[in-house]
């Protein structure tokens, strides 16, 4: 599981650790709850993420109800969740 915390202003640290969590991987989870903030670049980075990972394993995002993640994510539909059995994201 990789965990998110902080603001989430730019995508590359994000994208690096998901490719590296993705690698030889059968899913990566990605724990939201800390994000205090989603900016659009988090976002395009999440977004290029799906695309190569659920190539190849699956992408889960946990995000509680009510935070900043899960308010954004729900705004550009990236499928999300409160746990992992309701955060499964497949690809478009």
């Amino acid at each position: 599981m990789l965990r998110v915390e902080g603001p989430v202003a730019a995508a590359p640290a994000l994208e690096r650790e998901l490719r590296r969590a993705s690698h030889g991987s059968t899913g990566v989870v990605v724990d939201l709850t800390g994000v205090t903030l989603l900016a659009s670049a988090g976002v395009a980075g999440l977004t290029r993420a799906r695309r190569y990972i659920t190539a190849e394993a699956g992408l889960r995002l946990i995000s509680p109800p009510g935070s900043s993640a899960a308010h954004i994510l729900s705004l550009v539909r990236i499928p999300h969740g409160p746990d992992e059995d309701l955060a499964t994201v497949t690809a478009d």
